[in-house]
């Protein structure tokens, strides 16, 4: 479902009649849907527990299965970086890509960023490991000085962008962009997204945030219609 259905969906629950000068509006219902489904989705990944007729996901390491309904694939283009050194000790060289635009921001799964997976897109990969792990920064500086990781592609995100880490060799394979599939903070962000075609990633925790939803839209209504029967208003 659309984000665009889901607000018309709650504004007839709402309003049997829709008039243009409600004071409801379509862009409020969508952001309220918006924040709502930002603190189901955290609450359910962070607490690890069922909540009222939320489905059950798994615990909050991240990765028990189903988090992939609530997430989308963005592709980022990639610009190596020049070779650092880090450590005392000199202790490794490394190769970086980095993003050259900001990832969108991204919910927290434990204590890290919600990211599911990042397939690296280049022509001359077949030397190396076929999956990129992700990481932190600090891990990525140090990626290949394992026994058996000297090809191990190490991803993380630092400066709002998203950076790909290799052990230094002189001949680096061509890496242009990468994909990456994670759950984002407010799904519209994403470029191309578009709310009256696209579906909106709530797994199955549409009819919990639609009550959440109805209940502030409710609230907001009664104030309302409190302020305007208030004696003390009269004329």
């Amino acid at each position: 479902m659309t984000l665009t259905k889901m607000a018309y969906e709650i504004w007839e629950i709402i309003r049997k009649n829709i008039v243009d000068d409600d004071e409801i509006d379509i862009r409020l219902i969508k952001q309220l849907i918006i924040d709502q489904r930002e603190l189901s989705i955290s609450n359910t990944i962070n607490k690890g527990n069922s909540q009222g007729n939320i489905t059950q996901y798994g615990t909050a390491s991240g990765y028990d299965g189903g988090w992939e309904n609530f997430a989308q694939t963005i592709t980022l283009v990639l610009a190596q970086e020049t070779p650092v050194t880090s450590g005392s000790d000199c202790y490794t060289n490394g190769i970086f890509w980095v993003s050259t635009t900001d990832i969108p921001s991204l919910l927290v799964m434990g204590r890290r960023p919600a990211v599911l997976r990042v397939i690296v897109n280049s022509p001359d990969l077949y030397a190396y490991k076929p999956t990129t792990l992700f990481a932190s920064y600090d891990r990525a500086l140090y990626a290949g000085n394992g026994r058996f990781n000297s090809g191990q592609l190490v991803s993380f995100i630092k400066n709002d962008k998203l950076g790909i880490g290799l052990k230094f060799t002189a001949t680096p394979p061509t890496i242009t962009s990468a994909s990456v599939e994670a759950i984002f903070r407010d799904p519209t962000e994403i470029s191309g997204y578009d709310d009256t075609t696209d579906e909106f990633p709530v797994g199955k925790l549409w009819p919990y945030i639609r009550a959440e939803v109805e209940a502030v839209l409710r609230r907001k209504i009664g104030s309302t219609e409190d302020i305007i029967n208030n004696a003390d208003n009269d004329q």
